[in-house]
């Protein structure tokens, strides 16, 4: 067996590229939520204030 027995464990394949905890993501998809829910308020705010006006 050629090389080093250690760096051929099965259980060192496990290792790899890491990916993003689901919570991380759950914060990133909440931050975008209350930004477009902002916008439609603003938005609605708008639109109501101007149709009182007549």
């Amino acid at each position: 067996m050629p090389g080093n027995p250690i760096a051929r464990n099965p259980l060192l394949r496990k290792g790899g590229v890491h990916q993003r905890a689901r919570s991380g993501e759950r914060q990133i998809y909440g931050s975008i939520l209350r930004s477009a829910v902002d916008e439609w308020l603003k938005d609605y705010a708008e639109r109501s204030r101007g149709r009182s006006k007549r």
